[in-house]
């Protein structure tokens, strides 16, 4: 674990009004993120205050050596505290972003490159009265326990994000990823609360991120979100919720439409049980607001009768992470019982995290009851590989995934297996295949292993893998 961390908390609103909660705020901060880490990284702030060490930025150069950048709203935001960020955020892409709110901006439009941001409020928006109640460390009762129970996620999520190595990735546990659908505002602080107990219990939660707005790119991140994912959590609100523009039906009913699509999928043939399972939570006092949700009550009930793996649980929070774990421990033994056929493991090694083509495979893979490891983010730290030789070696098959048409980069990975003597001819029980959009024209030979014959286009994924599997059976 990395031992010299260094977060920049960046305060928009420097005022003398604001002055006593920003020095509260990076106080009580520096005490949970040194709680949370096991050691106090080392922080900074354009304030100078309590806790942190006065950092007075001018220039993206400055910002080179940190690890993340926590940027902070307070009282009274303009719209040019928003351009501030929107006009950086280009510059600093290669930081871990996030952004706190104190209170609800009013009459500000948000940009989509803010919403896009992991965002945590101090301050609960009550959708039915429009009230505005703050957190506060000193407050009482909800207020002083939300305060913390935020203060927490953040660090929690600075943790995973910047703390956590970016090495190999083990995947092939689907049974414990789960997709924890977005919700209306009025259930913002139940889904928090969730997702909350469901990290700290071990779980992998999908989306990890915000979703995008527009609905082309939602339909498909949420998607390839479910592949990955063995249950999807969704959470009824009383209201009906925000909606694409480019939609009639709100975020939260087109995650149901999602899941509906990615069971179907999912399924080879007619008389296969998928491996997606659902649960629609109803709070113990159910009253929709308005018509439309009634309305989508009424599709959704409707739906669901030709679902077989959706289970409609009406209980409190608590309860319902009860069910969780014990439908999820259900889908473990299940899945353990499968016949795991005696297949070697795979490392896929991609030039990207994410993408329709990583679910594709994965979802394959799921099927074939194919062990995986996944190394990821790698396009932006080869030097990963070279840091991660000697668990690299424990694999013998290997899938390299080139996305973006890079020649340099598929030389350079098999040059390194090469170069470790990875791959070897001589044992014949290594394997390498690549995946790419077009035919490379140079590919250096793998210890003898003619790899330019295991080159598969991007077009025919079933086939590259089937030949694949093909080629690791014992």
């Amino acid at each position: 674990m990395k031992k010299n961390l260094q977060l920049y908390l960046h305060f928009i609103g420097n005022t003398d009004d604001n002055y006593q909660w920003n020095s509260e705020f990076s106080y009580y901060f520096s005490m949970v993120v040194k709680q949370i880490f096991g050691y106090a990284p080392i922080l900074f702030s354009n304030v100078g205050a309590s806790g942190t060490k006065l950092f007075v930025y001018e220039s993206v150069d400055d910002l080179t050596d940190k690890d993340g950048v926590i940027f902070i709203l307070n009282l009274k935001p303009k719209n040019s505290d928003f351009d501030f960020i929107i006009n950086l955020l280009p510059d600093i892409s290669f930081l871990n972003i996030f952004l706190v709110v104190r209170t609800h901006p009013q009459n500000i439009i948000i940009h989509d490159s803010i919403k896009a941001l992991p965002s945590y409020n101090f301050f609960d928006h009550n959708p039915y009265n429009f009230e505005i109640t703050e957190y506060s460390p000193d407050g009482q009762g909800g207020i002083k326990s939300d305060f913390w129970d935020k203060l927490t996620d953040l660090a929690y999520d600075i943790k995973l994000r910047c703390v956590t190595p970016n090495g190999l990735e083990k995947s092939y546990d689907f049974t414990k990823t789960v997709y924890l659908a977005e919700v209306s505002n009025d259930q913002s602080k139940n889904r928090e609360r969730l997702l909350r107990e469901l990290l700290l219990s071990g779980y992998r939660v999908l989306p990890e991120k915000p979703l995008p707005r527009t609905l082309k790119e939602f339909e498909e991140v949420v998607i390839n979100a479910l592949y990955e994912c063995s249950l999807s959590i969704h959470i009824m609100g009383e209201v009906y919720g925000d909606a694409p523009t480019e939609s009639d039906y709100s975020y939260v009913e087109i995650q149901n439409r999602m899941y509906s699509k990615a069971t179907l999928k999912i399924k080879d043939g007619d008389d296969q049980e998928s491996d997606l399972h659902r649960i629609i939570w109803f709070s113990p006092v159910f009253e929709p607001f308005d018509e439309k949700q009634n309305q989508y009550l009424k599709r959704l009930k409707k739906e669901i009768l030709n679902s077989s793996n959706t289970e409609l649980v009406h209980s409190n929070l608590y309860d319902l992470k009860s069910i969780i774990d014990q439908k999820v421990a259900f889908l473990i033994s299940k899945n353990d019982a499968k016949p795991i056929g005696n297949l070697k493991p795979v490392l896929v090694i991609s030039d990207v995290d994410d993408s329709s083509i990583i679910s594709e495979i994965e979802n394959k893979f799921h099927k074939m009851d194919v062990e995986y490891v996944k190394f990821s983010k790698l396009i932006k730290e080869m030097s990963q590989l070279n840091a991660k030789i000697e668990e690299i070696k424990k694999y013998s098959n290997f899938l390299v995934v080139n996305t973006k048409s890079n020649d340099l980069w598929v030389n350079s990975i098999t040059s390194i297996l090469i170069r470790f003597k990875i791959i070897l001819h001589s044992d014949k029980k290594s394997t390498i295949s690549l995946l790419t959009p077009h035919s490379i024209e140079k590919i250096p030979e793998c210890a003898g292993v003619d790899v330019s014959s295991y080159v598969y286009d991007m077009e025919n994924i079933d086939a590259a893998l089937d030949s694949l599997i093909s080629r690791i059976k014992p």
